[in-house]
């Protein structure tokens, strides 16, 4: 798909620099790159956006047989709109086989995938990677951290929490829990529960917590 788009560009530029349709050079070159641009967006969506409109028109031609009384041929073109919907979706969890690897251009497939918090896995990256901040797992981007196995850790809570309850963090260390990687402790009083230090820190005047961090031991530990 690429090597069409970037074609179906320099055939843009070329007729631009042979009839001077486009006006400047400069001009010429950002035409190119549009037709490039929008011919690669073409070529990566239609072949998924395919079955998607296919199963839309099931759904209209449903409509057209309901309004006109025809039962049995509404109830039949309704159920095969919405079982290729449903078929294409759950394909889209099979996505990292080489044949399916086409269902990942579509922004549809993968909205869905993040709403399940799918993790697509596979040998070969999607055509299309959304990147965040890490917010629908961890905030604080302290996971990661802990993960590494750092010393020391300088985290800066900015999320809305106007009732100082430190939801961030404590969603932070029950994932580091399951995860099995350290044990958090009050470096005042290692003996005491880490959840009373963090419950006392909207009645203190104090603008900081601090806590201690206890790894578990690893395989090159041992």
């Amino acid at each position: 798909d690429g090597q069409v788009a970037v074609q179906v560009g320099s055939a843009v530029r070329r007729f631009g620099e042979a009839h001077h349709t486009f006006g400047s050079p400069h001009h010429v070159q950002r035409t190119g790159q549009t037709a490039q641009f929008l011919a690669q967006r073409i070529l990566d969506r239609a072949l998924v956006a395919g079955p998607f409109i296919l199963c839309h028109l099931l759904l209209v031609c449903g409509q057209q047989f309901d309004n006109r009384g025809h039962c049995l041929a509404y109830v039949v073109v309704l159920q095969l709109g919405l079982a290729g919907f449903l078929v294409v979706l759950i394909l889209s969890f099979f996505a990292f086989a080489p044949k399916m690897r086409w269902l990942m251009r579509s922004p549809l497939i993968l909205q869905f995938q993040m709403m399940f918090m799918h993790r697509h896995r596979a040998a070969r990256p999607p055509p299309y990677i959304y990147l965040s901040d890490g917010g629908l797992i961890e905030c604080l981007g302290v996971l990661m951290l802990l993960r590494r196995r750092l010393p020391m850790i300088l985290c800066t809570d900015a999320c809305e929490d106007m009732h100082v309850t430190l939801r961030a963090l404590r969603d932070t260390i029950a994932l580091a829990r399951e995860e099995r990687l350290c044990s958090f402790y009050d470096v005042n009083e290692p003996r005491r529960d880490v959840e009373l230090a963090m419950s006392e820190l909207k009645d203190s005047s104090c603008s900081f917590l601090r806590l201690g961090i206890r790894y578990e031991p690893s395989e090159a530990d041992e």
